[in-house]
């Protein structure tokens, strides 16, 4: 008996560690799906607590990935996208900003903090609020942001313990 609950503790644990890995796989595949219909001037992090934003070419509902101007074929800005994590939860939220023809953003892509939605220009961490749950077991998540790329090291943890660190390296495609 003590063998059998060794092996089955043995099953747990790597179990556990299957889920958490292939949340953190799914997460991460979004984050690059987006990242790359952005742009690198768009794009601005922060990193207490960790605030990643970058405008978005997909319409709302996440359905097409470029829309266009049926005149000028210029790319159409639909949104600004912020992920950020919430370490009293262990979760990544996400939420969006929707970017009207009258804001610069629209036609041309720019950081979060300089777009003045109607009360003046905020600092990207007063958009770390609201949104969705995108990822739980998130224990920390690090962006660091160079001319051309996004690299993302992020680590999950299961709640019983067992851990796994992954590193992600997103160039958006549209500069």
């Amino acid at each position: 008996m003590a063998g059998w609950a060794k092996a089955v503790a043995a099953w747990k644990t790597v179990q556990q560690k299957n889920e958490i890995v292939s949340q953190a796989q799914r997460f991460i595949r979004l984050l690059e799906h987006e990242l790359e219909a952005s742009s690198t001037s768009s794009v601005e992090t922060v990193s207490s607590p960790p605030v990643l934003s970058f405008a978005s070419t997909f319409d709302q509902d996440n359905r097409r990935d470029f829309v266009a101007d049926s005149v000028s074929g210029a790319l159409n800005w639909q949104k600004q996208v912020v992920y950020y994590h919430r370490s009293d939860s262990s979760e990544m939220w996400r939420r969006e900003l929707s970017v009207s023809s009258a804001q610069t953003a629209y036609a041309m892509p720019t950081h979060l903090s300089a777009i003045d939605f109607g009360s003046g220009r905020r600092p990207l961490g007063f958009y770390a609020t609201d949104g969705q749950p995108v990822a739980r077991e998130i224990e920390s998540v690090e962006f660091e942001q160079s001319k051309l790329e996004l690299v993302m090291k992020l680590t999950v943890k299961a709640p019983s313990g067992v851990t796994a660190s992954f590193v992600s390296t997103t160039v958006p495609r549209n500069s």
